[in-house]
C-alpha cells in the first residue's frame, strides 16, 4: 500500500528550517492525525488478491429470460455472488487493473458499482482455498484531505518542528497546569489526551473531534461471505 503525502497549511515559517527536517514533521503529523481521524483520510493506491466463493452456481440467473449478459446490468437482485469482488478498502475512487491469472483483464468487461468490482457477462474465476488466488485488482481509495484537516497538520507539524530543535512547543509533555503572566493553562498530561483522542491543539483536536466524534480507530465495515473474498 502506498498514499499520497497529506499537503500542510503551515502557520509557520520554515524557510530558515532543514528541508528534510520540515518533510519528516510533516511525515510524522500525517501519521499522527491518519490514525486519530480513523485512519479514512487521504488517498492510497493497494494491490488484493481475490477468490471467489464455489458454494453456489456461477451460472447467469434468468439467461432463458433475458438472453447472454443482460442480467448482468439489471441491478443487485439479478447478480450472482461470484460475479461481484467487495474491495477490502472504501471509497474506491478507480481501478488500476486487473489480472486474472497473471493476464490484463479489458477494463471494458468489468465495472465498479460503489466498492464493488462486477464482470460483464461472466463471473469471476471460482477457486478453492488451496490454489493460488486467480484475481489481482489494484485500485485506488480514500477520501481527499479537507482544509481543516490541512490546517491541522500544518498546525502539528509546526509544533513537531518546534519541539525537536529545542524551541518552545504547544505540544504537552507531562506537565499538568503552566502558568504565565498570571494565568494558569491545564496542559493535562499525554495519557489523558491520548484516552480522549486529543493533541492539545485548537485546531488539530477540532479537526479530530469534527471527523472521529466517536473515537473510532478505523472505519466500520459490512462483511459477506456470499462474494469474493480478499485472500490475505
Amino acid at each position: 500500500m502506498t498514499c499520497e503525502a497529506w499537503t500542510p497549511i503551515l502557520p509557520c515559517d520554515v524557510s530558515g528550517d532543514d528541508p528534510d527536517l520540515v518533510d519528516a514533521a510533516v511525515a510524522a503529523g500525517t501519521s499522527i492525525l491518519w490514525a486519530m481521524t480513523g485512519r479514512r483520510f487521504g488517498l492510497c493506491s493497494t494491490t488484493e488478491w481475490y477468490r471467489s466463493p464455489c458454494s453456489t452456481p456461477c451460472t447467469a440467473p434468468y439467461a432463458d429470460e433475458f438472453g447472454p449478459g443482460v442480467e448482468w446490468r439489471l441491478g443487485a437482485g439479478r447478480r450472482r455472488a461470484c460475479c461481484a469482488i467487495a474491495l477490502e478498502q472504501t471509497p474506491v475512487r478507480s481501478i488500476d487493473e486487473v489480472l486474472i491469472d497473471g493476464v490484463a483483464v479489458d477494463p471494458d468487461t468489468y465495472y465498479l458499482g460503489r466498492s464493488r468490482l462486477y464482470r460483464i457477462g461472466e463471473c469471476w474465476p471460482c477457486e478453492t482455498d488451496c490454489e493460488v488466488p486467480p484475481v489481482a485488482v489494484s485500485y485506488t481509495y480514500g477520501i481527499d484531505v479537507p482544509v481543516l484537516g490541512q490546517m491541522a497538520l500544518g498546525e502539528l507539524a509546526c509544533e513537531l518542528l518546534r519541539g525537536w530543535t529545542g524551541a518552545d512547543c504547544r505540544l504537552p509533555s507531562n506537565a499538568v497546569a503552566v502558568t504565565r503572566q498570571g494565568v494558569t493553562v491545564d496542559l493535562g498530561t499525554p495519557e489523558v489526551l491520548f484516552e480522549q483522542n486529543r493533541l492539545g491543539l485548537p485546531i488539530s483536536d477540532q479537526f479530530i473531534r469534527s471527523v472521529n466524534p466517536d473515537r473510532l480507530r478505523s472505519a466500520s465495515r459490512v462483511y459477506s461471505p456470499d462474494v469474493a473474498r480478499r485472500v490475505r
